[in-house]
């Protein structure tokens, strides 16, 4: 009969133990488990964050339209039309509020007063 005697006094690494990867297929090995998570992560910021990314850069630079395949490069174009536009200029204006440091709607119990 086996009572586990004969093991005390040997060295750990003296006994044997079973392989795990013996036992089990390759899709267990942990090697193979790191590889499958991090290639999950990897997928989910290519398609959700990248792709978006570096697509909207391209829409952004050329002629795309929604519903039509045709599109050609136009590079800064894009840009220049509200950099250069009054309209826009003076709506961006309205939007950062007047230089003065006073907010555009009143605040009740402020008073400011503007510089002319």
């Amino acid at each position: 009969m086996n009572n586990g005697h004969e093991l005390v006094g040997t060295r750990a690494d003296s006994v044997a133990r079973p392989r795990a990867s013996s036992r089990a297929g390759w899709f267990h090995r942990e090697s193979v488990q790191g590889f499958l998570w991090i290639a999950a992560a990897f997928l989910y910021l290519a398609f959700f964050i990248a792709y978006p990314f570096f697509m909207s850069i391209y829409l952004s630079v050329s002629s795309a339209r929604v519903g039509s395949p045709d599109s050609h490069f136009v590079g800064l174009q894009n840009y220049t039309l509200p950099i250069s536009s009054s309209t826009s200029r003076a709506s961006i204006g309205k939007i950062s509020g007047p230089r003065s440091g006073c907010p555009t709607a009143p605040i009740p119990g402020r008073t400011c007063t503007r510089a002319a």
